[in-house]
């Protein structure tokens, strides 16, 4: 399986051990399998070996893996679970930044329950959902023909599905570009000169399909642009490769480019939604996460976030 760590979602150890609990938990890792070695995963993820070994530390006290020195690490079955013990909700999806705001709302309305972010994109994300391997996604997926978000994209990948899309935000997309914007880039087709380093976001992301289609409207797309390193799976992560010097602009939220002190240059207003099954209509969980969606101190602090709106938050589509 591919893991994937993001440095806005908390301890990377715990992120690790997260996914690893939920790719067990939904059968894509059985009992029995043996996974990388610390070294050899830590090497994989360009991690401290200390933190590959912490996570898996966490794992062992979880009753998520077995195994003895010299003998590999393998996966355990899962034991019954006890009275009390922790509920994980699984989220695939977009990364964003009021996802944090709304787990410890939903974590405060239900002790004990945990929103456990896997920031996979907004196509995986969806098709996860699909698949029955997340209870939640969270998606922005432009379609180009309407120009609207996600209904459409839910309809031509999960056809026929009983899902339904919750609004979570509105928000500001745009370049990310270093402080002063030394370039002088003021649009996406500025980014097709051979001087400009471009900090991708992975496909099937909903960044991706927003450049692509700003992109096409001037006559451009991606291979017109110069992407000197791997695509990045969060707004955060292009924030810090313009920040570091490793690219000169990038798609992605205002918020993130607030956060890093970068400038930032508006280019699209788009709408993030939450998918869940309607199977899930009647769960404690889902009910307390609509209503955080639907309170006014969400909405306030979703608001103080850069580039959001929530006008729409909280409303419903069939």
């Amino acid at each position: 399986m591919q893991l994937t760590v993001d440095p806005a979602g908390g301890p990377i150890y715990e992120q690790i051990a997260d996914q690893l609990k939920l790719a067990r938990d939904s059968g894509s890792l059985a009992p029995g399998d043996k996974l990388p070695s610390v070294r050899d995963l830590a090497a994989q993820l360009g991690l401290n070996r200390n933190t590959v070994a912490r996570a898996y530390q966490l794992l062992r006290e979880r009753g998520v893996l077995s195994g003895r020195t010299g003998q590999g690490t393998r996966i355990a079955a899962p034991a019954p679970p006890e009275p009390g013990a922790e509920a994980l909700l699984h989220f695939q999806g977009s990364h964003d930044f009021a996802l944090d705001l709304l787990a410890r709302r939903l974590r405060a309305s239900i002790p004990g329950t945990r929103l456990l972010r896997a920031p996979v994109g907004s196509t995986a994300g969806l098709l996860a959902l699909g698949r029955g391997e997340a209870q939640l996604a969270g998606l922005h997926l432009l379609d180009r023909a309407t120009g609207e978000y996600n209904r459409p994209a839910l309809r031509r990948l999960l056809p026929g599905a009983n899902i339904r899309l919750v609004t979570l935000a509105e928000r500001e997309q745009g370049l990310i570009v270093q402080r002063g914007n030394p370039l002088g880039l003021r649009d996406v087709a500025d980014l097709a000169r051979p001087e400009v380093r471009y900090a991708a976001r992975q496909p099937g992301s909903g960044t991706r399909l927003l450049l692509e289609h700003l992109l096409g409207l001037r006559g451009l797309s991606p291979t017109n642009l110069t992407q000197p390193s791997a695509a990045l799976d969060t707004h955060l992560a292009v924030a810090a490769a313009v920040a570091g010097g490793r690219a000169d602009a990038g798609l992605g939220l205002r918020a993130a480019a607030r956060a890093l002190d970068l400038d930032f240059i508006p280019l699209a207003t788009e709408r993030y939604d939450i998918a869940f099954r309607r199977a899930d209509e009647g769960s404690d969980w889902l009910a307390a996460l609509l209503e955080a969606l639907a309170s006014s101190a969400l909405r306030a602090e979703i608001e103080r976030l850069a580039g959001y709106d929530t006008t729409y938050t909280g409303w419903i589509a069939a």
